[in-house]
């Protein structure tokens, strides 16, 4: 080997040395939140409609079909996992197999999309907790208060304008409390989206950080724009008990 390609080497594994450094340190404060969902271990789980209001969607695509919402934060989440040095394995929640629930889980999409985030949140008590599916409710409730408050979307307008919620919650895996779960979802596709984009945001690290170690919960509101979230605001951000419910 010459000393000029001696050089080159030394200069090409110095400059790599450099970058890595440089990413880690700019990523610290995101790997230090998001460390227990940077192994192989994690499973990021998407729901897909097959059936809504007893319409068969799958006779229209056999494959299932995702919300655009859910879909757009799906491709965030992972863009940004390649960022901090992760790289979750994608699964569909009406595929998963039992011993799956096992895993550290990252649930995208609400309980009417995604049935593991129906299974999973109904045995965390966490205090903003999802709308009664029995009767129809699309909205968070946060029952931290002696008269719960329910925070509802508003409709879209001619505009295409409106808003929407969007919900934050990690906690121990009801299924294996040695692991991790994570749910981002919304009141509709927008709050999922936003609530993706808020969570990995540097105002949401920097806010995480205030907080004692254990499960966290967050609520942040949306204006909805041209199907898009803008102005993305925290609306309260908090640690709760954590108890498992049968």
């Amino acid at each position: 080997m010459t000393k000029d390609a001696a050089k080159f080497l030394i200069g090409a594994a110095a400059g790599c040395t450099l970058k890595v450094t440089r990413d880690r340190w700019r990523t610290r404060r995101a790997r230090a939140f998001w460390h227990p969902f940077l192994s192989d271990d994690v499973r990021l789980v998407i729901g897909r409609f097959g059936q809504v209001r007893h319409f068969d969607l799958l006779k229209f695509e056999r494959s299932g079909v995702l919300g655009v919402g859910d879909a757009i934060a799906l491709a965030e989440l992972q863009r940004y996992f390649s960022q901090i040095g992760g790289s979750p394995q994608l699964a569909y929640a009406d595929r998963l197999e039992g011993d799956a629930l096992k895993h550290t889980m990252i649930l995208l999409g609400g309980p009417d999309a995604n049935s593991v985030t129906r299974r999973t949140a109904k045995r965390i008590t966490s205090m903003l907790r999802f709308g009664s599916a029995e009767v129809n409710e699309i909205a968070i409730r946060d029952t931290s208060e002696a008269s719960p408050r329910l925070y509802v979307p508003s409709p879209l307008d001619q505009d295409n304008a409106g808003t929407d919620y969007g919900l934050i919650l990690r906690a121990p895996n009801p299924f294996a409390p040695d692991k991790e779960i994570m749910i981002i979802a919304g009141s509709f596709g927008h709050g999922t989206w936003a609530a993706a984009r808020h969570v990995t945001s540097i105002e949401f690290l920097a806010k995480s950080a205030s907080l004692q170690p254990g499960p966290m919960e967050c609520l942040v509101e949306t204006d909805v724009e041209l199907d898009t979230p803008q102005s993305i605001r925290q609306v309260l951000l908090r640690n709760f008990v954590q108890k498992i419910e049968a």
